[in-house]
């Protein structure tokens, strides 16, 4: 990557790279505003967050966290804490989520 705008990055083949000077081609280095990014994670008992900009760039439609969550809240939580049962419920919801 050679440069970035709020949308778009620009690459070259490789072998056309050192014509451009830069000695740092990472995204924060190449574009350091982050305003627009959105970040998505997962916690331990597998809740997914959204932070940042938490929006589809063009249309401004928001995520949901609510919308995100593979795992229902019920299944939720590290799995070395759960109890039998509970493990069995979640390897079979996990075994029907794998066949989707």
């Amino acid at each position: 990557m050679i440069a970035a705008t709020e949308f778009n990055g620009f690459f070259v083949p490789n072998e056309y790279f050192s014509l451009f000077g830069i000695k740092d081609n990472s995204v924060h280095a190449i574009r350091p505003n982050e305003n627009l990014v959105t970040y998505i994670f997962n916690g331990f008992d597998g809740t997914v967050f959204v932070r940042g900009y938490g929006k589809l760039g063009w249309h401004g439609v928001p995520y949901r966290e609510s919308r995100m969550q593979l795992i229902p809240r019920l299944l939720r939580g590290f799995p070395d804490t759960q109890g039998k049962a509970m493990k069995r419920i979640a390897k079979y919801y996990r075994s029907i989520k794998k066949r989707i």
